[in-house]
């Protein structure tokens, strides 16, 4: 059965088959690669796990080739070869998984000759990050009733918010994976009043984040907490923070920011899925 694969590349999307007039046969995917590490004792039964790891896994795009000649057919394969193999990786979003998308890098390819004028060849591609994410984040569109996430994302029914204007709230991570801001995109913008000492508490996880200066957004100052790096107008305020960060663990996380009026608070990133 066909189906439309889209490339996202340097800001653009394309559909595959209809940009490199080819067809797409198929298109899966492996087993998420969960690769574990045990450690034994003599005389004890068993193993202990010591760590478990999602490793990279493949994905398989098998591509009709179609063309009026032998030369044609040559012509054909290396502008799908042109293209699909680059030195930087890009994404792949299936149609029939329209709100993830996957990071890649292709690998050798395979050609199967129909005859001279024709035939298939199947590519596959490393998601060397061993995880797909979601094609939005959460602060993409004014929220999910924007067709912007699928069915199967973890998105439970309640009508779960990114911007909040209280001290107090819950920030509810649908991916399969904790979103670490040492790995993973993750931006907290805060805006309000405060004269130091601005905290912001995941409850869930234990986690402090604590920013030693003063925060005045009636003057136009925003904090922002981009990855592992602070920044207070776009400079970094490292030095005046405890070096703390916040993740965001699969499912309800419940956030608590102190020492600071006229909050608003909004988290933007992306759901990690096996």
């Amino acid at each position: 059965m066909l189906e439309k694969v889209f490339l996202l590349k340097d800001s653009k999307t394309v559909e595959i088959s209809e940009y490199l007039n080819v067809k797409v046969l198929g298109f899966k995917r492996e087993a998420p690669n969960l690769e574990s590490q045990y450690i034994s004792f003599e005389g004890s039964d068993g193993s202990d796990l010591v760590s478990s790891v999602y490793k990279s896994f493949i994905l398989s795009m098998s591509i009709y080739i179609k063309s009026a000649n032998g030369y044609d057919f040559e012509l054909n394969l290396n502008n799908i070869l042109t293209f699909l193999y680059d030195r930087e990786p890009y994404f792949l979003v299936r149609e029939k998984e329209p709100g993830k998308r996957y990071k890649v890098m292709p690998l050798p390819y395979n050609e199967s000759k129909l005859n001279d004028n024709n035939g298939t060849i199947q590519i596959d591609f490393e998601v060397f990050e061993g995880h797909a994410e979601s094609l939005a984040t959460t602060l993409s569109g004014e929220g999910f009733n924007d067709n912007i996430f699928q069915f199967g994302q973890g998105l439970p029914m309640e009508d779960y918010e990114y911007q909040h204007k209280t001290n107090n709230f819950v920030i509810y991570n649908a991916g399969d994976f904790t979103v670490d801001p040492r790995e993973h995109e993750l931006k907290i913008i805060v805006k309000g009043v405060s004269e130091g000492s601005l905290n912001i508490f995941n409850k869930t996880t234990g986690e402090r984040f604590i920013y030693n200066g003063s925060l005045y957004s009636t003057k136009g100052e925003v904090l922002t907490i981009k990855g592992v790096y602070p920044y207070k107008n776009g400079v970094n305020c490292g030095i005046d923070t405890n070096g703390g960060l916040i993740s965001l663990v699969p499912g309800i996380n419940e956030i608590e920011v102190t020492n600071i009026t006229r909050v608003d608070v909004g988290f933007d990133f992306r759901f990690l899925y096996k």
